[in-house]
């Protein structure tokens, strides 16, 4: 991904809090869609940056209409990421961490599919810091870098891990902002929106090959810096800091695009296609044992009639030895008894037993009603109290021995004072 717009510090900062204010899954129109070519069976997954330099966000998209599904903000700016099926994890080139530059230049990151990102370090024997477009395939990570292509090595077990294995020179000078890699042609997808026209990119891989063809159906300008592949269909987004963030699905086979979204604008994009699992099959179900008959129980055997014998013939008389008058006619000789029937065995008959009907239960005697408790008596009322009247004590002062000894002795005095006073007084009279 890579914006080609200039832009003000100003703009920059109005964006930035606009995106803080507004929330990101804000879509301000969407074009209907005709009918999907084919059923995405997965989603697209894709990191932006609000404004340059800033922390990207991992995004989930609806590959069908360009709406967020998910979103999650991330500590690191990540760009050119590609999907390792085998792993499950995404692959990018992270050159920030809370905007803060990445010592060593850009690192390799791994991100799962719900936002948790490992730093793996730098990427060692190439400078992948200036990455935009991003796919994984056969283990490596495929970097545009410039005319260049690069191939860092992304199994955690090869002794070559998270080193430059492949660089390739372009043939011919793109500037695609993403691409995404077709297993069937082998060849990496993109598109071009600079020039006079917007062109379909393909590159081979492995000589560097570089082919272009028209493609109709969308906007000239800015950067196309998401591509996710599926099956034919490449899905694409169209950002830049001075225009609203398009996205589109393009028919490779064809090289028709058709617009999904319009949303807010973003400085940068990359994304890439994560395939559904195929769908687990049902459980077989288990065969229900079948019942076994139940032995059917064969009615006893009635006792068939005795057959009634049938009547015996009545014998003929014999013709006579000669001719001779006409015999008159003789009585019909009597019918010999039938014999009577052996009787049939008879069954006696079942006697059932009458059991008298059971004795009707006695009615329960009525339970004598409980006698009121008698109800406790009213407690007196006890006595008003009175306020308790405390009298003050007395306050009796210190007995002190010398003091009132003196007293007594001054009072002693006056008294042997006052007598001598009058007996002066009563010798003057007389």
């Amino acid at each position: 991904m890579r914006a080609t717009s200039r832009y003000r510090p100003l703009v920059a900062g109005l964006l930035l809090a606009a995106a803080v204010a507004v929330p990101p899954a804000v879509v301000w129109h969407a074009r209907p869609v005709a009918h999907a070519a084919v059923a995405a069976a997965g989603v697209v997954l894709q990191v932006r940056s609000v404004v340059p330099n800033a922390p990207s966000a991992l995004v989930t998209l609806d590959p069908d209409t360009g709406a967020v599904l998910h979103h999650r903000w991330l500590e690191h700016t990540v760009n050119a990421i590609g999907y390792d099926a085998a792993q499950g994890l995404l692959y990018g080139v992270a050159t920030r961490l809370r905007l803060a530059p990445l010592s060593g230049g850009g690192h390799l990151v791994a991100v799962s599919p719900a936002g948790d990102v490992v730093d793996h370090g730098p990427v060692l024997g190439g400078f992948a810091a200036t990455a935009y477009a991003g796919a994984v395939a056969g283990g490596e990570l495929l970097l545009r870098a410039g005319n260049r292509l690069l191939g860092v090595d992304v199994r955690p077990t090869s002794p070559t891990f998270r080193h430059v294995v492949r660089q390739v020179r372009l043939s011919a000078p793109v500037d695609v902002g993403d691409w995404d890699y077709d297993p069937v042609r082998q060849v990496l997808v993109g598109v071009d929106g600079t020039g006079g026209s917007v062109r379909l990119v393909e590159v081979d891989p492995g000589s560097g090959q570089v082919s272009t063809r028209a493609l109709s159906g969308a906007r000239r300008g800015g950067s196309y810096g998401s591509a996710a592949l599926a099956g034919d269909v490449l899905y694409t987004v169209n950002d830049g800091m001075d225009r609203p963030l398009r996205a589109y699905r393009v028919m490779v086979g064809t090289g028709v695009a058709t617009e999904l979204s319009v949303s807010q604008p973003v400085h940068a994009t990359d994304a890439a296609w994560v395939q559904a699992p195929p769908p687990s099959p049902p459980p077989s179900p288990s065969p229900s044992p079948s019942p076994s008959p139940s032995p059917s129980l064969s009615p006893s055997p009635s006792p068939s009639p005795s057959p009634s014998p049938s009547p015996s013939p009545s014998p003929s008389p014999s013709p006579s030895a000669g001719p001779g008058p006409l015999p008159s006619p003789s009585a019909p000789p009597s019918p010999s008894p039938s014999p009577s029937p052996s009787p049939s065995p008879v069954l006696p008959p079942l006697v059932v037993p009458v059991l008298p009907p059971p004795p009707a239960p006695e009615p329960p005697s009525p339970s004598p009603e409980p006698e009121p408790s008698p109800e406790p008596p009213a407690p007196q009322p006890s006595a008003a109290r009175r306020p308790a009247v405390y009298l003050p004590e007395p306050v009796y002062d210190d007995y002190d021995p010398v003091t009132t000894g003196r007293n007594t002795v001054v009072i002693f005095i006056l008294g042997l004072s006052g007598a001598r006073l009058l007996l002066a007084a009563r010798r003057r009279r007389r």
